[in-house]
């Protein structure tokens, strides 16, 4: 009975460790792989090297519905679960979901992530250009993505100031959801 107690513990232990790991985690940058292809991504993060990847799923296809991601230790699928329904997306990671949905409909400069009752707008700075992305939360932080080259969709940079609690999968969704707005 003591030792099954002691591998509660032990696995109450290890699950808070790997809980508290996926907080607070940046993404800073993100790059294409190809010049001329923009369906495969570099995630840059605390490493100067590669910290993950973004890509479509389907990519003879041209399938731009169903996206594959990985960074860190977490990996999963973003997805329109709706066929072709642009404003609507989700992002799966085992059991979490993060649901990603315009504020408006038919207009894609604005949009709501949600996931785990934390809830982040994130929107165009400058209205039709789609070079720069914000979140300006009082309660969360400033979250930032722009170009690097101005009118230049293949290299972004990433101003995270957002509070340690936003877990690493959200700050994913809104990496895939400025940059798909932006070149699709």
């Amino acid at each position: 009975m003591i030792f099954r107690s002691k591998i509660y513990v032990a696995l109450f232990i290890l699950s808070l460790m790997c809980t508290v790991d996926a907080y607070g985690q940046a993404i800073l940058g993100i790059s294409a792989v190809w010049d001329d292809n923009l369906t495969e991504w570099k995630i840059y993060g605390e490493t100067e090297e590669s910290d993950g990847t973004l890509e479509i799923k389907w990519p003879l296809n041209n399938d731009w519905t169903e996206w594959e991601f990985e960074i860190y230790h977490l990996d999963g699928d973003v997805m329109m679960p709706r066929n072709n329904v642009f404003e609507y997306w989700e992002m799966r990671n085992g059991s979490d979901l993060v649901t990603i949905r315009t504020q408006w409909p038919g207009d894609t400069r604005q949009w709501t992530v949600r996931y785990k009752g934390i809830k982040l707008n994130i929107a165009t700075r400058y209205g039709n250009i789609a070079d720069e992305w914000i979140v300006d939360s009082k309660q969360y932080g400033y979250w930032s993505m722009y170009t690097e080259y101005e009118g230049d969709p293949r290299d972004w940079i990433i101003e995270d100031e957002l509070d340690p609690e936003i877990d690493v999968i959200m700050k994913m969704a809104l990496v895939h959801i400025a940059l798909v707005s932006s070149i699709r």
